[in-house]
């Protein structure tokens, strides 16, 4: 079953092929990749993608994909996406996200992370959730902190992209039983 999640201010409903223009236009910004390898995708590539993630599931089987298109109840527009992969083995989680520049800094990503968080640990009984992060990118290390994840580990020259080696670090968060 796909699960929309909401907030006051959000709204994040389960990626759809449907959703690739909407998506690609909000994650086209080329600032969005300035930590992440690759460049900024076609509206094919994006379809592609998007179709991929409507299985919810790993080509292996192995590992639960839950992806979620952000979009803004004020702004009626699609402002990112949230990604979640859960190793069906150990019930460990892994998240990623992706914010358009325009709704950085005004706390969506925390809002987002925070219904997906609550999320997973309420219907998938998720014992931890880890994030890897570019020790670059100082919104995503912060906002890890915020959300209460502790820094476990740090890999250097953990990828080379841009002409550029990345270091990063591996954020950890445990998740309480209730």
């Amino acid at each position: 079953m796909k699960t929309v999640l909401e907030s006051v201010r959000l709204r994040l409903v389960p990626v759809e092929a449907s959703h690739a223009l909407q998506f690609w236009e909000a994650v086209k910004a080329p600032a969005i990749y300035t930590f992440v390898p690759g460049d900024v995708p076609t509206l094919d590539q994006i379809t592609a993608r998007l179709t991929r993630w409507e299985s919810t599931q790993s080509t292996d089987g192995k590992e639960l994909w839950l992806n979620w298109s952000i979009f803004g109840k004020q702004e009626n527009r699609l402002m990112g996406h949230f990604q979640v992969g859960i190793v069906l083995a150990t019930r460990a989680a892994y998240i990623a996200y992706m914010l358009n520049p325009v709704f950085q800094k005004q706390g969506y990503a925390f809002e987002a992370a925070q219904l997906v968080i609550k999320y997973l640990a309420t219907n998938h009984a998720v014992p931890e959730i880890r994030a890897w992060v570019d020790t670059r990118n100082t919104a995503s290390i912060a906002l890890c902190r915020r959300l209460g994840f502790e820094q476990e580990r740090f890999i250097k020259d953990a990828d080379a992209f841009k002409g550029h080696s990345s270091d990063e670090y591996v954020f950890l968060l445990k998740i309480m039983p209730s």
